[in-house]
């Protein structure tokens, strides 16, 4: 593979580069070894998302289907009679205050 030649307007600025140029410092002490021990962290870190991710979803489905599996059915609660006290407290809590007449100002 042979390179171009840069264009005539570039070759000083080539030419200074290469006069100037300084060379890169070396790479710190086992450099590979730090990539593969991030690239591999990086891995874990989305296979964690994922698994999140799958849980949350099957709990979800789960609790849609709970719901509508173990919803009473209009029949059951129809056929059960009202509880006494709750009438208690419905027809006096509407004596109370639907059959009170207003007071009176002076």
């Amino acid at each position: 593979m042979k390179r171009e030649p840069p264009p005539a307007e570039d070759t000083a600025l080539v030419n200074f580069l290469r006069t100037y140029a300084g060379t890169p410092p070396p790479p710190p002490p086992h450099l590979e070894q730090q990539i593969v021990q991030a690239a591999l962290r990086q891995h874990h870190l989305k296979k964690r998302r994922w698994q999140v991710a799958y849980v949350l979803g099957a709990g979800a489905i789960a609790t849609a289907t709970s719901v509508w599996f173990l919803k009473p059915s209009a029949q059951v609660a129809k056929q059960t009679p009202p509880d006494p006290v709750e009438t208690f407290i419905t027809t006096n809590w509407q004596a109370m205050f639907h059959d009170a007449e207003p007071p009176l100002f002076e």
